[in-house]
């Protein structure tokens, strides 16, 4: 299975530089995969069927509100 086969967006924080490093790699691993690249921040939420990311914190930690059904949590992402 090809990753443009599993992974069809990528989130990536607004606060990523994407003209070198890391951004750079990511935008071209991206169009070569025919993946959309969204870059989110603070207040943002992202929606899929019944389970909802809300970005509560971009900085200095990427903290997540995730809402599924019944169930509500936080997850912080590690830089």
């Amino acid at each position: 299975m090809a990753i443009r086969d599993r992974v069809r967006v990528l989130y990536v924080p607004k606060g990523l530089y994407m003209d070198s490093g890391l951004g750079v790699r990511l935008s071209i691993a991206a169009r070569q995969n025919d993946i959309l690249i969204y870059r989110i921040g603070l207040g943002d939420t992202i929606t899929a069927g019944e389970l909802e990311m809300v970005i509560v914190s971009d900085a200095p930690e990427f903290l997540l509100k995730v809402v599924y059904r019944d169930y509500e949590f936080h997850l912080p992402l590690e830089p």
